[in-house]
């Protein structure tokens, strides 16, 4: 929480340690977070912020594992990598994990503000803390090109317990 995963990528960016990061971003025309590879401190802070849905990070890191990588985890993709001969980024920043959510979670919450379907979601923060929206551990921020709109973060907590990846529930390593 608060950047320290951003700081430490940036870094091993500005310190030549990496040639570049996998890590997720929102994806506007999906409304969906997925596993990017970035390689510049602007893409870095792109990714900044929490996303609770699935993405493809394996599948991103396989893709880029030419180059000399840092990525962010969770531990169930540390140990698909531990698997995998091919891919070992030379840096894992694994994230704590309470359970991952279909993408149907970020759907809900957009309906729920009201947001018209001539809007674009451009931005979307599940866990967005500033003193004006709330505290940690943050309410929904969603900013369409039309307006901006703060959620609650009960309304994502409510949506937990259908929306979370079952197998998630099974987890025996969250750290």
């Amino acid at each position: 929480s608060g950047g320290v995963v951003t700081a430490l990528l940036l870094y091993l960016l500005e310190s030549g340690k990496i040639d570049g990061a996998v890590t997720n971003q929102f994806d506007p025309e999906k409304r969906r977070s997925k596993a990017v590879y970035v390689n510049s401190r602007r893409g870095l802070m792109e990714s900044c912020g929490s996303y609770y849905t699935q993405s493809s990070v394996v599948k991103t890191i396989i893709e880029h594992s030419d180059k000399r990588l840092a990525a962010v985890v969770l531990g169930c993709q540390a140990e698909a990598l531990a698997l995998c001969k091919t891919a070992r980024p030379e840096y894992l920043l694994g994230l704590i994990c309470a359970g991952q959510n279909s993408g149907h979670m970020i759907d809900r919450l957009i309906s729920k503000t009201g947001c018209t379907s001539n809007e674009t979601a451009k931005k979307f923060r599940f866990r967005y803390s500033h003193p004006a929206y709330g505290s940690w551990p943050g309410n929904i921020l969603i900013v369409t090109d039309q307006h901006r709109y703060v959620l609650d973060k009960s309304e994502r907590f409510a949506l937990k317990t259908t929306c979370e990846a079952y197998r998630c529930l099974l987890c025996y390593d969250q750290m």
